[in-house]
Parts: structure tokens; sequence; C-alpha cells
């Protein structure tokens, strides 16, 4: 995968992303088929990139996770927790995708 692939891939889930939302404000049906396949690619594919490429990558990936997260409190909204969960904070959250995006292990 070049670099400009990559960033056609992070583009539309972007927009794939923003599409669901839009949806959801609206009362319609939410897509979201395609979407865990479409960014394991990005992630797989900035992986393949030389180093200083992928970096280049960083913001739009930020971005996605952050509408993302936006998005799954938007599809939660409402929804009670159960007695004894606890919610995991966003900066644990954040270094568990980002462990599941580079297929490390993580503990």
């Amino acid at each position: 995968m070049t670099l400009a692939e990559a960033r056609q891939n992070l583009a539309r889930i972007q927009a794939d992303i923003e599409a669901a939302a839009q949806a959801l404000d609206a009362g319609g049906p939410v897509q979201l088929a395609g979407l865990t396949s479409a960014i394991a690619a990005a992630c797989a594919g900035a992986t393949a990139l030389p180093a200083a490429e992928a970096r280049t990558l960083l913001p739009a990936m930020e971005q996605a996770i952050k509408a993302l997260e936006k998005l799954a409190e938007k599809l939660g909204g409402g929804m009670e927790q159960k007695a004894g969960e606890t919610r995991q904070d966003p900066a644990s959250a954040q270094r568990l995708h980002a462990a599941r995006a580079y297929g490390k292990g993580f503990r």
C-alpha cells in the first residue's frame, strides 16, 4: 500500500463514520458493515509503510479515533451501565486500540 492509498482509506473511513453519525442524528439506520475490516486494513497498511511516512498518518488516525468515540457515545446513549461494570478511561482505551492495531499483545 502506498501513502496515497493509505490516506484515501482513512478519508473513506472518516466519511463512513460521519455518515453513520448523521444517520443516527436523523433517526435513521446506521450502517457500520465493513467498518471494522476497513479500519483493520488501514492499520495494516500503515504498519507496512516506512516509519516516516506512517507518522504522517497519525493526525488522520487520531481524528478517526475521536470520531469513532463520539459515534460510540451516541450509539450507547441512554444505556444504563450494569452494576459492577467500569468504563475504561480514554488513555487506557487508546493504548488498547494502538496495541490491537499493531498486533502486539496487551495486558
